[in-house]
């Protein structure tokens, strides 16, 4: 592993742990056993740390979406798959849900600069199942589609900390739990969404 390396992945961990306000790259330096001129030559800001992070979960989880949108199927099979694809990207970095939740309370702005590439993958994606999302549109099958996807597949990752601290969760126990609220989700989605093309 590179000093790059190292640095983000210490980087991560404090970000998780401690918040992007309360991080301090001298913090990480120290983590790594550099200096903070070190993480300063690779990174020259907190910010470009911050977002380095994040660019590397986005990406990736924006590849993993493209191609399972791409693909062939009715609009459930895709909601489903859509689901289950999220959900394991945020299972294997269980970190991910909580620099997404702190960036957009504490530094939305950072957010923003994935928003219009999220925005042209979007039209890219949905283009591709025009005619599919029209008839589910028009059967009213897709109300609250992006919500529902979204809010099943992330807050499930929200409770661990309450689970371990609090409740006392063993990982094991952890991820019983997460595989029961995947089933969970899938069996919802289909349901709801049974009748979509």
């Amino acid at each position: 592993m590179t000093i790059e390396d190292r640095i983000l992945a210490a980087a991560e961990e404090e970000f998780y742990r401690s918040g992007f306000d309360a991080t301090s790259t001298s913090r990480i330096a120290k983590s790594v056993g550099v200096t903070h001129a070190m993480v300063n030559y690779y990174f020259r800001t907190k910010e470009q740390l911050f977002l380095r992070v994040l660019d590397c979960r986005v990406e990736k989880a924006l590849a993993v979406l493209r191609g399972i949108m791409r693909g062939h199927g009715g609009m459930k099979e895709t909601v489903t798959r859509t689901a289950a694809a999220l959900f394991g990207l945020f299972n294997e970095d269980r970190s991910f849900p909580f620099l997404l939740l702190d960036a957009s309370r504490s530094h939305p702005e950072y957010l923003a600069r994935y928003r219009e590439s999220l925005l042209a993958s979007a039209k890219g994606i949905l283009e591709g199942h025009a005619g599919r999302l029209k008839d589910s549109i028009q059967d009213g099958n897709v109300t609250g589609l992006f919500e529902n996807v979204l809010t099943l597949a992330y807050t499930p990752f929200l409770h661990i900390p309450f689970l371990v601290n609090v409740a006392g969760y063993s990982e094991q126990e952890v991820d019983d739990y997460l595989q029961r609220r995947k089933a969970e989700m899938l069996m919802l989605l289909t349901k709801r969404y049974s009748n979509a093309s």
